[in-house]
This record gives C-alpha cells, structure tokens and sequence, in this order.
C-alpha cells in the first residue's frame, strides 16, 4: 500500500519482525521493495515476575538490514504495570542500542495479554489507564532524552478505552487496524494496514505505510 494525495508518492512501505522471522535475507527484502523495518529489541514477559529479554534477533537483523539499505527503528513489547517499569524498559532498550543509529522512532508497544488457562492472570490485568497513559509517558520521554525519536504503538481499542490521549498529544503514534477502511478519527504516523509475504522471509510479516509529512 502507498499513499498518493494528488498523485504525488507521500508514503514508504515497511515491515516489523522480530525472532518469530527467523532468518531474514535482508538484501531480498529490500528488493522486493521494503523500504523500513521496525524490529523488536525486547520483550517483557506476562508472566507475574515480568522479566526483560533481548530478541535472538535483533542485532543480526540490525546489522543486516542497515547493510542492504534498510531504514530502521526498533518496538518493545511492553507488559509494563507502573511508570517506572516502562522507564525500566526505556533504559534496557537504550543499553542495547547503545548509541546505534536509527531512522525511525523507538516505539513503545504495550498490549493487553491474552493466556489460555483461566488460571492465568495477566500481570497487566488491572492497569488503569491513568497508569498505562502515564507508563507510555515514561517510556518516551525516557528515550527522547537519550536523542532517539519515540512513538506509541496502538489499536482502536487501546486508544478508546485504555489511554488519555489528551496527555499523548506529543507522541507519535504507530497504528493498527487491520482494514482498508480507515475508520480511526485521530492523527497517525504509521499504520499496520495488514499482512502478506515478502521475499527473504518465510510466512507472513505484517505490512505498514509509513506517512510524509
């Protein structure tokens, strides 16, 4: 997908990866016309202990797509519950880019869990949205202060229900809405309109059109 007001290219094409990719033939991707990638760097996970890990992948992807002309910005996936553990997030994120340059922006990726034994509780379950907006706040400005660009990564739902986006006014936001129908009402950046397969990779990698502004 592009995006052409009066014709004219106003848009880039991109993908996001992370270790579920496997190996990436990353000069293959960029013929096959991917312009940017947003990889994972990191994760939190659900469980109640909530521990940070690097992505497998992440500095080969790094090295590899910089290489084939790649622009690149990086995601966390965050399961942060208060602002100093989205700051905690920050500060991993910029350890391991330790200085690395960047495209596009670090992006903040905070989802609600999904878990398949209802004995399972989240450890994001009760987040309020005061506390996630106020965790998206931390996160960012954290990352700004390193000299990175940040971003919010969120669906309709997120933005409805769960932030303030009154306080998020001076963030960037990555977009997912899987549709062609364009139904979100507030300014975007970038957005996963999708999915589909690209060469270099096997299976499907989501697609996303990056804005001009």
């Amino acid at each position: 997908m592009t995006y052409k007001p009066n014709g004219e290219e106003s848009s880039y094409f991109g993908i996001d990866v992370s270790a579920y990719q496997g190996d990436i033939d990353w000069d293959a991707v960029r013929s096959d016309g991917v312009e940017f990638a947003i990889l994972r760097i990191g994760v939190r996970g659900y469980g109640e202990e909530g521990n940070i890990k690097l992505d497998d992948k992440f500095f080969d992807n790094y090295e590899k797509a910089h290489k084939a002309g790649i622009d690149l910005g990086v995601y966390f996936f965050s399961q942060a519950i208060s602002p100093e553990e989205a700051q905690e997030e920050a500060k991993f994120v910029l350890e391991q880019l330790d200085g690395r340059k960047l495209e596009y922006p670090v992006v903040f990726d905070w989802e609600p869990a999904t878990v398949t034994d209802p004995e399972d509780v989240p450890r994001t379950e009760d987040v309020m949205p005061g506390t996630l907006t106020l965790s998206a706040i931390s996160f960012c400005e954290t990352i700004r202060d390193a000299g990175y660009d940040s971003m919010i990564y969120l669906g309709k739902k997120l933005a409805y229900l769960k932030y303030d986006l009154r306080q998020l006014g001076d963030y960037p936001v990555w977009l997912a809405l899987y549709s062609t129908d364009l139904t979100y009402i507030y300014d975007f950046d970038i957005w996963q309109y999708g999915y589909g397969e690209v060469d270099g990779i096997e299976g499907d990698v989501d697609f996303n059109v990056a804005i001009i502004r």
